[in-house]
């Protein structure tokens, strides 16, 4: 098997690398990862993993392209639903928790947890005791909130976007298709701008709206220590669900990949 060579590093990579990551930032990746779901949804595909370790650069340059990877866990919801409870703890939909059927929508929760992440440097829904009962009552609540200092420097537009996507009712969860048309990608979005121009306004703190205002400066220790924090965490609570809940319908279970173990469905 030959697959497209990605030597920029993942998105968690990057982040800890520069030392911040701005809206505009955000949304180069965001409006890419919506993209690839987009398509792979529209063929019925459902990644269930999806997660900043799985969206990788193709490159090192500041513009480079995201790619999805690891579809080692895609199931195929385009003739029924899937049910094996998989995916990776902290951006696991309610639904597949609550091992009920489940579709394309459980991806667009977790870009919803991804986009929550790369803004404030955690995730909305976390223990920081490492209790994953408790994390998955938290998921399954639905709620949670943008807690200042860290959110007071993001537009409302983002936020907009987080809550359309962490519904906890899939039906009225925003598709990729509709978060690729949100005013956030369209104001913010810089993949057509040249360079020069979206670098500029990207760093910029002076805009009327917010639009584009890189986490300010004094903003920057605080979001890297927030991240390195869950990033260490995580190591604890990074769980596969197919693997501590086992397989809890007639599919037939689990493989081993590398140094995890997967559930899969077999529809």
């Amino acid at each position: 098997m030959v697959v497209e060579f990605c030597n920029g590093g993942d998105v968690f990579e990057r982040i800890i690398k520069q030392r911040t990551f701005s809206e505009w930032e955000a949304t180069h990746v965001i409006q890419q990862v919506a993209a690839g779901l987009e398509h792979i949804h529209s063929k019925g595909i459902v990644h269930r993993d999806l997660k900043p370790d799985n969206l990788m650069y193709l490159d090192n340059s500041p513009k480079a392209e995201i790619k999805i990877i690891d579809f080692g866990l895609a199931g195929d919801a385009s003739k029924a639903p899937l049910k094996t409870p998989c995916g990776t703890a902290h951006y696991v939909a309610p639904e597949v928790l609550s091992s009920v059927p489940y579709d394309t929508q459980a991806d667009m929760w977790s870009l919803g947890v991804i986009i929550y992440m790369l803004l404030c440097g955690f995730p909305p829904f976390f223990d920081a005791a490492g209790n994953q009962q408790r994390l998955y009552k938290l998921i399954k609540s639905g709620k949670f909130r943008f807690p200042s200092p860290y959110w007071d420097h993001v537009s409302d537009q983002a936020k907009d976007v987080i809550k359309g996507l962490l519904t906890k009712d899939p039906k009225e969860r925003l598709n990729a298709t509709q978060v690729l048309a949100h005013q956030w990608l369209k104001v913010l979005s810089y993949t057509f701008l040249p360079f020069f121009f979206w670098n500029v306004f990207a760093s910029s703190s002076s805009s009327s709206l917010g639009y584009g205002k890189a986490v300010k400066e004094e903003m920057n220790d605080l979001y890297m220590e927030q991240m390195k924090f869950f990033q260490s965490s995580r190591h604890f609570t990074n769980n596969k669900i197919g693997q501590e809940q086992g397989n809890t319908n007639d599919q037939k279970p689990v493989n081993i990949f590398a140094k995890q173990q997967y559930a899969f469905d077999y529809e």
